[in-house]
């Protein structure tokens, strides 16, 4: 979502907040060899916080997607 969480998707719904998780985990038991890519939408160019600030937390949109985007996978990372 464009506040760096979550979507509350049919996958999540059904599989709970580690869906991604899981499906990394049994895409790499399926093909150990297999090189396996994150993508998500409208994360490209995240960063630069130039636009667009929530007046509540001093944090545009954008930068709260890109920080959400690279927690979610510096965690994916860190359980391998």
């Amino acid at each position: 979502a464009s506040d760096g969480t979550l979507v509350e998707n049919v996958f999540y719904r059904k599989m709970g907040p580690d869906y991604i998780d899981q499906c990394f985990r049994w895409a790499h038991e399926a093909d150990p060899d297999a090189f396996l890519i994150y993508n998500d939408n409208k994360v490209e160019g995240c960063g630069a916080a130039t636009d667009g600030c929530d007046r509540h937390n001093n944090k545009a949109p954008i930068q709260a997607k890109a920080d959400g985007f690279y927690y979610l996978l510096k965690d994916l990372v860190g359980k391998g």
